[in-house]
């Protein structure tokens, strides 16, 4: 059986990457635990159909990590959805504001996620 579509997972925690892997086994997951290894991955001309990353990690966030990967591939920031488990500051409520349909929440539900990535799926594909 072939993969629906190539998804880049960051997140810190490795709960998440078990869970959000298991739920999306139809398409080829690449796990990063650190969005600036995520960035390097890109950099070097990686790509991926849909880019799920947690909104609070150490080191670089998945704001930050949005506003780098915008400047090298504005594409691929354009198929990016966010995981976040709330707890958000005055800065990234306004950023997930301007992200409508592209925040999945703690819990995240096997549901949420599929229609997530399946929205994102569903838009234009990626370039280069």
């Amino acid at each position: 059986m072939s993969k629906q579509g190539r998804v880049l997972l960051i997140d810190d925690e490795p709960i998440m990457h078990r869970l959000m892997s298991r739920v999306l086994a139809a398409h080829e997951v690449v796990v990063k635990g650190d969005a600036g290894d995520a960035l390097q991955l890109l950099g070097i001309g990686e790509r991926f159909d849909v880019i799920l990353c947690d909104l609070n990690m150490p080191k670089m966030n998945g704001m930050q990590f949005h506003h780098a990967l915008s400047d090298i591939d504005e594409a691929a920031a354009d198929r990016m959805l966010f995981v976040t488990g709330g707890a958000l500051n005055a800065a990234s409520e306004l950023f997930i504001g301007n992200m409508p349909g592209r925040v999945v929440q703690k819990p995240v539900s096997a549901a949420s996620l599929r229609a997530a990535v399946a929205l994102v799926l569903a838009g234009p594909a990626p370039t280069g």
